[in-house]
């Protein structure tokens, strides 16, 4: 009799940061269940990272605004062994319920919902005010399989493809020696640096460090008036990608830089999984919850707050971080060897 292994689904329906942060719990559910089928779903918004996800072996699409008739119906036609719900939204409880799982596992806290713990048969209990993201995702894994000695790290890989694509954009844009990406951008504006200060710190970069500067952003509104302040503050030309390739172009792009310059926002986990040292800067968000858990970050807190940080947190404007500080966590970082 032929033997059918187990099917796993998993669901994270929330932004591109909290899927990758979710990619170390997939990997540890995958080491130990090896002969299991893990299948993932995504919301579209994440859609352009599905060939990069390698720790799950198949990605589903949720597209907001369309009956996704092909995903209801695999959901409804496959024999689930077990389905972990990471994202605790009504459309997720939905899709749990669908699935009917053997077993369907949420995090505690949906039962605080009228109708959405009608759609698990188990709860596990983690504080997400208590712990790091990855922890937190980990914790639902570690209910359906037992303790995980060890977090594994977070996964992305760029397929070759974005490789070239990431080769001939640089080019075009005239990048020829080693460079930095700065960010500046983010979906909230209140974690926006000043345009001047950004201004003053690639100055540095590019006069003293001798880097190239290239500037990275998406095509929204704010983030393109960010820029083009902070382009109107330079005096010297530098290389603007922002708007101009997909998401697996720019981890490549990120891939091959020295350094990523930014703030809380999808960018700095991408340089993480990528293992890119970054310096990111943290104003009104707790970097408790979400800093780049890799040696090779530098977190910089309006605060004031180092490291290691505290689930509770004063939030700050990013107008409390200084030039200076940035300044000189750029030239400490630049002037350790690549490893």
């Amino acid at each position: 009799m032929k033997h059918t292994p187990p099917r796993i689904l998993a669901l994270q329906l929330k932004r591109i940061g909290d899927l990758l942060l979710t990619t170390p719990a997939l990997r540890a559910l995958k080491t130990a269940m090896p002969g299991a089928r893990l299948t993932l779903v995504i919301d579209s918004g994440c859609r352009e990272l599905a060939p990069a996800l390698d720790v799950a072996d198949e990605v589903l699409v949720f597209r907001r605004g369309s009956f996704n008739a092909g995903l209801w119906r695999r959901l409804l036609c496959t024999g689930w062994e077990a389905s972990l719900d990471f994202t605790g939204n009504d459309r997720s409880a939905l899709l749990s319920f669908a699935g009917g799982a053997r077993e369907r596992l949420a995090f505690a806290n949906v039962r605080k919902s009228r109708s959405r713990p009608m759609a698990y048969t188990r709860f596990v209990e983690s504080g997400v005010r208590e712990r790091h993201t990855m922890d937190h995702y980990l914790d639902l894994v570690c209910g359906l399989v037992g303790d995980i000695p060890q977090t594994p790290p977070l996964s992305l890989h760029p397929p070759d493809g974005a490789e070239e694509a990431a080769t001939r954009l640089l080019a075009e844009a005239g990048v020829t020696d080693e460079f930095l990406v700065l960010h500046p951008g983010s979906a909230r504006a209140e974690k926006f640096w000043e345009a001047d200060r950004w201004a003053e710190v690639a100055t540095h970069c590019h006069r003293h460090l001798g880097l190239q500067v290239v500037l990275a952003g998406s095509r929204a509104s704010a983030e393109q008036t960010h820029l083009a302040d902070l382009r109107a503050a330079l005096s010297f030309p530098v290389c603007d990608i922002s708007g101009r390739c997909d998401l697996l172009t720019y981890a490549a792009v990120l891939r091959k830089s020295r350094l990523l310059l930014g703030v809380d926002s999808a960018p700095m986990h991408f340089a993480a999984a990528l293992g890119t040292p970054q310096i990111v800067l943290f104003g009104p968000t707790n970097p408790f919850h979400w800093y780049p858990r890799v040696e090779n970050a530098t977190v910089l807190t309006a605060s004031g707050d180092e490291f290691p940080f505290a689930p509770r947190h004063r939030a700050a404007p990013m107008t409390e971080i200084s030039v200076g500080r940035v300044i000189r966590a750029v030239s400490e970082t630049v002037s350790n060897p690549v490893q």
